[in-house]
């Protein structure tokens, strides 16, 4: 579980800082906040907030009863192809900082309870911190821009045929801030900082209208080939809460 949680968390600072990048405001700070376990809470996604930050490709242990991934490189035999989604916010709220009107941190904090977390945090960006998306999606879907299979021709909704995997730092709270899905015995000081909740299923089973304080990047991946493999380009389509609706073309994406 760690190498998955270290795809997925890995990159947190890279995301709030290109959300950063082109504000005025220092929206970022530093991840510290003693009794809080999420450092930093995220609304309003961007028109072009729909980011494609690496195709990558491994050997992905599924465990189906956990609805967890682990990736093993040395395992030859289940090799599979996964896309990593970042989603860009334009309101990042932390505990000294905000990039936004007005800084609700300590609001979203209150609000799922999240008040009493055991430890000190450093306040250093070498830490895979926990963030967290405020807003709820009325849907999340892929198409396929080419034919796939018999019954999913070029222009399809594939996501029955997609996994969708992300962090849930909402259930590690509930959990008493301890991890649900994953063995947090992390010999990496920078992972082992925080517990971390990894879950997902199918694409089109999981409602996202109930889905609030997930995380920002998300990984996608096939979970039937197509006929013919090859090259295939998707075009990922998310509604927002408040109707808009945000799509992005991926890059051609091998399935073989």
């Amino acid at each position: 579980m760690k190498t998955i949680v270290q795809y997925i968390l890995g990159v947190s600072v890279l995301i709030l800082f290109q959300n950063c990048k082109t504000s005025d405001d220092n929206c970022c700070g530093e991840p510290y906040a003693k009794n809080h376990y999420i450092q930093f809470f995220m609304s309003d996604l961007k028109e072009d907030g729909i980011f494609i930050e690496k195709y990558l490709k491994a050997n992905l242990i599924i465990d189906e009863e956990q609805k967890t991934i682990n990736i093993e490189k040395e395992n030859d035999s289940m090799q599979n192809h996964y896309m990593s989604v970042v989603l860009r916010f334009q309101n990042i709220y932390s505990r000294g900082s905000v990039q936004g009107q007005v800084n609700r941190y300590e609001e979203y904090a209150e609000l799922i309870n999240d008040n009493h977390y055991p430890l000190s945090i450093y306040n250093s960006w070498l830490y895979a911190f926990p963030t967290a998306i405020v807003d709820t999606f009325q849907s999340v879907k892929i198409f396929t821009d080419e034919d796939y299979i018999a019954d999913f021709p070029a222009g399809s909704d594939v996501s029955s045929l997609f996994n969708i995997y992300f962090e849930d730092p909402l259930l590690t709270i509930q959990n008493n801030y301890q991890s649900v899905t994953a063995a947090d015995t992390y010999q990496d000081k920078r992972m082992g900082s925080f517990p971390h909740t990894i879950t997902g299923n199918v694409l089109s089973e999981i409602d996202f209208s109930q889905k609030n304080f997930i995380g920002g990047q998300w990984l996608l991946m096939p979970n039937q080939k197509p006929d013919i493999l090859g090259e295939y380009t998707f075009t990922i389509e998310i509604t927002t809460n408040n109707g808009r609706v945000i799509t992005k073309i991926t890059e051609p994406f091998m399935i073989n």
